[in-house]
């Protein structure tokens, strides 16, 4: 049995009870649902040894379940960065690009988890750890997980992190990116409901979380290529039933799981009128110059603004 205690920092139980509070607190639910593991993916591949990455993420419905698994240089052995304030990014020599700096994202997806699991391969070692309850820790003195020591691998570098939730914060996420995304994405860019839902996902997370990144749009930095896979997956009518949204009923009745692949680039105006479909004007951008003077400076004399009628008003 393990003797690591995840709640031991800060001077006191209450102190380190009130510092989890306010950590959970701070944070949306986008990020302890998803934003904060893809953060995390993203820099373990930035910091690999490989030229590109490749990051597939299971949404489970019907279990609440976040599967997020990437070939990045595998979870260190090192317990201290799931530890409050842990983390080894605030310096890191090769001058890779990382999201995260801090330390805090992996943790707020564990003191919001019913169950959190590890499974890496580093340094030709594989290791896993669980982690239960670990959302009820108001009412813990410890906070121990099972741990596997390290043992030989010849398999590729990788770590694969569940967690899952003992509330409907996957549904609730799910639910909020449909509501705001969905209908405002026009037939020209999605004929069909399905479509339409995998280009508000889409959309959503290359232009609002750590998948959408500006440095690969802008072709500057070393930010690696990196293909993500997003899969929604809820299987049970039941379960199914407590969506609110009908059209998010049948969508996911008919296509479970639903299936997204990408680059983690920002989205992307010049794609977007690419990929208008066939049958539709493709829309001009309006070129427009940038103002001069005033001590600003820009990496481009110009800017393209979309046509107003061609992407949703609000979102896009």
């Amino acid at each position: 049995m393990s003797s690591l205690d995840l709640l031991a920092f800060g001077p006191s139980v209450d102190n380190r009870k009130n510092a989890i509070d306010n950590l959970l607190a701070s944070y949306p639910l986008a990020w302890i649902v998803i934003h904060e593991t893809l953060q995390n993916s993203i820099d373990a591949i930035q910091k690999s040894g490989k030229a590109e990455g490749s990051i597939s993420i299971l949404m489970d419905l019907d279990k609440e379940e976040i599967e997020i698994t990437d070939n990045g240089r595998g979870f260190p052995y090192k317990f201290d960065l799931l530890l409050y304030g842990g983390t080894d990014k605030l310096k890191d020599p090769q001058g890779n690009l990382l999201g995260g700096n801090i330390g805090v994202g992996l943790k707020v997806v564990l003191f919001s988890s019913k169950d959190f699991k590890i499974e890496s391969i580093n340094n030709n070692q594989t290791w896993k750890l669980k982690v239960s309850d670990a959302y009820k820790y108001e009412q813990l003195d410890k906070l121990t997980p099972q741990i596997d020591e390290p043992k030989p691998s010849i398999a590729e570098s990788g770590t694969k992190i569940t967690y899952s939730f003992p509330d409907r914060k996957v549904s609730d996420f799910i639910e909020y990116v449909f509501k705001e995304f969905f209908y405002s994405v026009e037939d020209k860019l999605a004929s069909d409901h399905l479509n339409k839902f995998k280009m508000a996902l889409e959309f959503y997370l290359r232009s609002y979380s750590y998948a959408g990144n500006l440095d690969r749009l802008l072709g500057r930095g070393k930010q690696k290529k990196t293909i993500i896979t997003i899969k929604i997956a809820c299987t049970q009518a039941p379960k199914r039933a407590t969506l609110s949204d009908p059209n998010l009923r049948g969508i996911l009745a008919q296509n479970s799981p639903v299936t997204i692949t990408f680059e983690n680039k920002h989205w992307d105006v010049q794609e977007a009128i690419t990929r208008t479909l066939p049958g539709y004007p493709k829309p001009q951008p309006i070129v427009q110059d940038l103002p001069t003077g005033g001590g600003n400076s820009h990496d481009k004399d110009q800017i393209m603004f979309m046509s107003k009628n061609f992407l949703p008003k609000t979102k896009f």
